[in-house]
């Protein structure tokens, strides 16, 4: 059980996902437009929590964005994985400009930590062309392997359907060890 004293009992939080480095840190990513709503304000965040000692003490819960008090745009559903290298690499779907000629409609944000799930680096955009799609990319999902590639797959709904079930284009990034930084 991870005891949060930070969270409140009734506050909700959208898809936790986890991942370990196979040692001792464990880190938990969540989302939520309840916790701690003085600071963050109700637009919803991504937060983590960081056991360093696998799982027996927590974090308090921290952004994964430090934009996150002034940002003003939903951020949800994240999914986070680590390599063998120590990148940690958490993904969610975002409403906040990500670059290009981004409209605000939904699109999947990534950041990189490579010093043991401390510190983050700014969101960026999955997809580099970020055009204005007229869709929310949701549901991302993050996968890696012993030789240094990563998986990040997603799916794109358009906002004209009234059937949310309706789908538009599956998505899948496949990058080497530097996520692309080379």
């Amino acid at each position: 059980e991870v005891a949060c004293e930070n969270c409140a009992a009734a506050a909700r939080f959208n898809r936790v996902a986890a991942a370990n480095d196979a040692a001792n840190v464990w880190v938990i990513v969540f989302s939520s437009s309840y916790f701690d709503r003085d600071t963050f304000g109700y637009d919803g965040d991504v937060f983590m929590l960081r056991s360093m000692d696998r799982g027996s003490s927590w974090s308090v819960p921290a952004p994964i964005s430090d934009d996150a008090v002034t940002d003003g745009s939903r951020d949800l559903n994240p999914t986070v994985a680590r390599d063998h290298t120590g990148r940690w690499v958490v993904a969610w779907t975002s409403y906040r400009p990500l670059g290009g000629a981004d409209d605000l409609d939904g699109d999947i944000a990534v950041s990189v930590s490579v010093d043991a799930a401390v510190t983050w680096s700014a969101p960026v955009g999955a997809r580099r062309d970020e055009e204005p799609d007229l869709a929310t990319d949701r549901d991302a999902l993050l996968s890696t392997d012993d030789r240094g590639v990563w998986m990040l797959s997603w799916k794109t709904v358009p906002h004209a359907s009234s059937r949310w079930t309706e789908l538009r284009h599956t998505y899948a990034a496949v990058a080497d060890a530097t996520c692309g930084d080379a």
